[in-house]
């Protein structure tokens, strides 16, 4: 299911925006709080990564849990470099879209 689900974020821009009305923030952070599978992990954090890039989707990603920066922040512990990348990518959108907010 989440192989699915990544192709559809990365097929389309409008396709984050559903997914996120669908409820896929909640889904992915539950994935990242209680799986222990490295794969898993890593592709719930591209998927993070994916909706983090879409401009009009960041601010569901900020105001939807703040369990997503503490799962980054362990993700960026962790030895795997794809998570690392992708964990960094994902934390500079959202820093970006909390500096515009405050504008």
């Amino acid at each position: 299911m989440l192989d699915s689900q990544l192709g559809l974020l990365h097929e389309d821009d409008k396709n984050v925006l559903i997914a996120i009305a669908q409820g896929i923030i909640s889904m992915l952070v539950h994935l990242l709080d209680f799986s222990f599978l490295l794969e898993i992990r890593k592709k719930t954090v591209t998927a993070i990564t994916k909706i983090s890039t879409v401009t009009s989707s960041k601010l569901f990603l900020v105001a939807g849990d703040l369990c997503i920066l503490k799962n980054f922040l362990r993700i960026l512990e962790s030895p795997s470099v794809l998570g690392k990348e992708n964990s960094c990518i994902a934390l500079q959108a959202l820093d970006q879209e909390e500096e515009f907010h405050h504008l």
